[in-house]
């Protein structure tokens, strides 16, 4: 699951399937989450996630209920290699 805290609005960009194929969604209203399913394919998925608001923000990727990245910052960036 991806989620994104604050107020206000923020650019969102985050990769929907663990591939590299970026979304963007604009003036998105904080706070914001998406939740993702993705195929077991044996492979650990590279993830992001970046929101950039007015004030500050923090993004966090949560796997199975567990927080496995998080940032917080005027513009806010989760990327990483999940464990497979």
């Amino acid at each position: 699951m991806y989620e994104l805290g604050g107020t206000g609005t923020a650019t969102v960009v985050y990769d929907e399937n663990g591939r590299g194929l970026v979304h963007q969604e604009l003036g998105v209203a904080l706070p914001w989450r998406k939740e993702l399913n993705w195929d077991d394919s044996g492979v650990a998925p590279s993830v992001q996630v970046m929101g950039q608001g007015s004030g500050e923000v923090e993004c966090s990727v949560s796997v199975n209920g567990a927080v496995v990245l998080r940032h917080k910052g005027e513009v806010a960036s989760c990327a990483g290699k999940l464990a497979s």
